[in-house]
């Protein structure tokens, strides 16, 4: 007979998790051999996959032959930003909640001018946020999004390169690092010996943190260094997770009839990519599959989402906020505007000092202390701009603006 806790576990197992993945690189840095290492059949994973494309709207038409190929001569203007996008449903055992993966695929430096694409990569990222809270603040919601089923929002980006970050890379780490849990990828790693590898990712993290890019955190996290077991004895002690990062990887082109394990295949012989002394990937694998799949899907709900929500909606806000002036004739707005002028050089300044004498009071505190002040000037005014548009039209239509600030005071 089952307990109540294998009951609660296996209900809980029933439930399909989702998780969101953006792999962004170079064209050629190994994003869909990753892919497909990534959900493997080697381990018995049952996977359906459906595909679609988005192309970024760019300002500029491009003539086409016969054979819908882009002219050479319009080579040279912006061409759309590509993203490939690829459902992949991922059941490895009834005792293991099914992964819903939705993958994101772009390539960059596939253009003349990559000047764009950092901002595109962004606004494609908060789009995502957008739509999602678009939803959120519906008065019906659909089942699916209620349950967690229909999450658009990015959940973790891995940056693949194979060499150091270069002014580009850069670029776009700074423009999304804040909206989204990022992983820098050197892809390829069998390219470089332990030196050359080490060196680079030295030189990585020292980039990272002179433009002030911030990788997913791991500090607080005491099982993280669990899932580094050097030659499976339990008495060695894990270096800290820390010190792999960024990760280094190599994908298999091949499986292995005997072993049934990935291999990448050379002269000499082949190497398993699981084998922790030669890759990272078993590691990458079970972070995003495993043990930080919820801790990625929190951050990005709790953390990330929440302040680009607040951002969103205080701006909505003030975009909302009423401006009586705005729709009177510019004479009017000028003699409106020399009146609320002369009320803030005269406006007491107590409250400045008050501010400053407490060291508690945030910036949103302030922000929304000149909120209030801002509406109470509005809400004073507002009779006086009703009664102003009543006599503006009974007035002749060359009185003069000195008159009617006159009328004002």
């Amino acid at each position: 007979m089952l307990n109540s806790e294998e009951i609660r576990r296996r209900k809980v197992a029933k439930k399909t998790t989702q998780l969101n993945l953006f792999l962004l690189g170079r064209s050629g840095a190994g994003k869909t051999t990753f892919l497909r290492n990534l959900v493997s059949n080697s381990n018995n994973i049952n996977n359906s996959t459906t595909s679609n494309n988005i192309n970024t709207p760019v300002d500029n038409e491009f003539s086409t032959n016969e054979k819908n190929e882009i002219d050479p001569s319009y080579t040279h203007l912006e061409q759309p930003l590509n993203f490939q996008m690829e459902s992949i449903y991922l059941s490895t055992s009834p005792d293991v909640s099914p992964i819903s993966l939705n993958i994101t695929k772009t390539d960059i430096m596939n253009q003349l001018n990559n000047s764009n694409t950092p901002k595109r990569i962004k606004v494609f990222i908060q789009e995502k946020f957008d739509l999602y809270l678009e939803n959120e603040i519906k008065i019906q919601r659909n089942e699916s999004f209620k349950f967690g089923l229909n999450d658009s929002r990015i959940h973790v980006c891995l940056y693949f390169v194979d060499k150091e970050l270069g002014e580009l890379d850069i670029d776009i780490l700074k423009e999304i690092h804040h909206l989204v849990n990022l992983f820098v990828v050197i892809n390829k790693a069998d390219r470089f010996n332990d030196s050359e590898l080490k060196y680079l990712k030295s030189k990585i993290k020292q980039d990272l943190e002179k433009h002030n890019i911030n990788m997913f955190k791991f500090n607080e996290d005491e099982y993280s260094n669990d899932l580094i077991n050097p030659g499976n004895d339990k008495s060695a002690e894990n270096p800290p997770i820390e010190d792999l990062l960024p990760f280094s990887i190599i994908c298999g082109d091949n499986c292995d009839e005997k072993s049934n394990k990935l291999v990448r295949n050379y002269g000499w012989g082949a190497v398993d990519i699981e084998d922790y002394r030669y890759s990272d990937f078993i590691i990458l694998k079970t972070i995003l599959l495993e043990s930080h799949l919820q801790d990625l899907k929190d951050i990005t709900n709790e953390v990330l989402y929440e302040e680009y929500r607040t951002r969103k909606l205080l701006k909505k806000q003030s975009e909302n906020t009423p401006n009586p002036a705005k729709k009177l004739p510019i004479s009017e707005q000028a003699a409106i505007s020399d009146v609320l002028d002369t009320f803030k050089e005269n406006k007491p300044k107590h409250h400045l000092n008050e501010t400053n004498n407490c060291n508690e009071v945030t910036d949103d505190e302030v922000f929304y202390r000149e909120l209030k002040e801002k509406n109470k000037i509005i809400e004073a005014y507002q009779k006086k701009i009703g009664d102003l548009e009543k006599m503006i039209q009974n007035t002749s239509q060359d009185s003069s603006p000195t008159t009617k600030v006159s009328i004002l005071q």
